[in-house]
């Protein structure tokens, strides 16, 4: 029996040789840590959120492989429940996985193989148990199709939006929104988990389209995108060609081996003999030294973004921006236009003068030339400002709950000038042959903003 020393003074290190003089301190205790061999620690079907499927799933259980061959000391311990009769794990499930992995290689090395976990026992519900995977902060996080389906799991446990958000420390703004990712389309998902779109984006995207169409959408998009980023790369150098592995025309052809020019002479024909002895040498050498055409690897899709301003230009609902000096000068051309006529006439015919005339070409160019909106740069995408650390972190606080900004560029206003001496009702004239010319009559403009409401 171990007799626990009562130190006379706390807050003091105590000299100690050896783990059984150690554990005759006070407050020493021995960790309940397990040691389960690796076949009786199971995965019970269906308990984690993960889809090992997604690329950052597959990367994160290679270099945990990877890490189980080199260093296994460093690999954290699994926790487990015991429920009905089986050793479920909930926390370490891609540790697990990589640990069987890992086994396969060394087996084939000759290897010593992993035979068990180092685990303790969780200690909770299953509420608790579900709360515990989502606050880990050991290994990969879950993307936001993954905490998605948690949360929906605990609200089928009875948890309101708000209790969710106390439990994992969020908003019930954040917790009500990413809930709603778990009822999108499957492929919209996918486009989620692999970063090819933002969570808020395709929401809103499926909200406005509809499921069927934002999903057409979304695989035409993406394909133009690839297309245009593997257009863009720069084309990898190809090997030299096969002539310097022995090819006919190195290994000796009638022009290396004396041509009849060259063996008109005695003398040119013994060099010609030398010649071709030489020959014969070299090429048995270049054949037999001529390396192996290694495989072409295939090459991985390249990563892409799908951005706010793309899916405006997709749906045809960027609107162009008007510069300063297209107002100016439309204003000034209608007003001395419109000094020609008179209210009521069917018809008319108006005379321009030089300086008229030279506006009307330049505002020509100038509305051609229309300033275009510039697509965001990478990192700069208003959604992902919404979540704290972008896609990555699902920690939100309530920044969901600003309100998504509508499509900036609209069409420009035109504030009467008091200078012109026009009273309202000629400028509204004037508007109103503007809106005529321009083809933005309301009905054109009712359809439009119908069409570009989304952003």
């Amino acid at each position: 029996m171990v007799t626990k020393t009562k130190e006379v003074e706390a807050g003091i290190p105590v000299h100690v040789n050896s783990l059984t003089q150690l554990r005759t301190l006070e407050g020493v205790k021995k960790n309940d840590l397990f040691i389960i061999p690796i076949h009786q620690l199971e995965e019970e079907p269906g308990f984690n959120g993960r889809n090992y499927d997604t690329q950052k799933n597959i990367d994160n259980i290679e270099s945990l492989t990877q890490q189980w061959i080199d260093n296994p000391s460093m690999i954290p311990p699994l926790s487990f429940v015991i429920k009905d009769g089986h050793t479920y794990v909930r926390d370490g499930h891609c540790r697990r996985r990589a640990a069987f992995k890992a086994n396969v290689i060394l087996k084939e090395k000759g290897l010593p193989t992993i035979d068990s976990f180092t685990c303790y026992p969780f200690r909770g519900n299953d509420l608790e148990q579900l709360l515990h995977v989502l606050n880990s902060q050991l290994g990969s996080k879950l993307d936001y199709v993954e905490t998605a389906g948690m949360y929906e799991r605990l609200a089928k446990l009875g948890l309101t939006d708000k209790q969710i958000a106390l439990h994992v420390k969020a908003s019930a703004q954040h917790v009500r929104v990413v809930r709603q990712i778990a009822m999108l389309p499957y492929k919209m998902q996918q486009y989620i988990s692999e970063d090819v779109i933002s969570y808020i984006l395709a929401l809103e995207l499926v909200k406005n389209v509809g499921e069927t169409k934002a999903v057409a959408l979304m695989d035409s998009l993406v394909e133009e995108l690839r297309a245009k980023v593997a257009a863009q790369a720069t084309p990898v150098a190809e090997q030299p060609a096969s002539t310097e592995t022995g090819t006919g025309t190195e290994t000796g052809t009638g022009t290396e081996t004396g041509t009849g020019t060259e063996t008109g002479t005695g003398t040119e024909t013994g060099t010609g003999t030398e010649t071709g002895t030489g020959t014969g040498t070299e090429t048995g050498t270049e054949t037999g030294a001529a390396p192996a055409a290694e495989p072409t690897k295939e090459k991985a899709a390249p990563r892409i973004r799908v951005t706010k301003s793309d899916l405006n230009k997709k749906l045809g609902g960027n609107k162009q921006r008007f510069s300063p000096a297209v107002k100016t000068a439309t204003i000034s051309l209608v007003e001395s236009l419109s000094a020609q006529l008179e209210p009521g006439q069917a018809s008319a015919t108006l005379s321009l003068n030089a300086e008229q005339i030279a506006t009307l070409m330049a505002l020509k160019d100038q509305l051609l030339a229309q300033e275009e909106p510039k697509d965001e740069e990478p990192g700069s995408h208003p959604h992902d400002g919404l979540v704290e650390g972008g896609d990555e972190a699902p920690q939100q606080r309530g920044e969901e709950q600003q309100e998504l900004p509508l499509n900036p560029y609209n069409d420009f206003v035109v504030e009467v000038d008091p200078e012109l001496g026009m009273s309202a009702a000629d400028f509204d004239k004037i508007e109103t042959s503007m809106d005529q010319t321009l083809g933005l009559d309301e009905e054109v403009n009712q359809d439009q903003s119908k069409r570009n409401s989304f952003f």
